[in-house]
């Protein structure tokens, strides 16, 4: 691929990006899908190259049982 023209392809992305505001809690996604959002977060890089990372997946049973001890909860 020409090099401008994945400069520009990246630029469009960025440009697509957006913030979602209203999620479908009937949608489910694939447990593929979360292997790979997983991985591609573990591979992520950080500083030093020490890739620290420590996910956490919650159900939405358990999100609202920490709701008093977690940052943003309605507490």
């Amino acid at each position: 691929m020409d090099k401008q023209l994945l400069r520009d392809q990246i630029i469009a992305d960025m440009h697509r990006r957006y913030a979602t505001k209203k999620y479908d809690p009937t949608k489910k996604l694939a447990p593929q899908d979360w292997a790979t959002i997983l991985e591609v977060g573990r591979l992520s890089p950080s500083s030093y190259g020490y890739e620290p990372w420590k996910f956490v997946l919650l159900d939405t049973k358990t999100k609202h049982d920490i709701y008093d001890f977690a940052w943003g909860g309605p507490g």
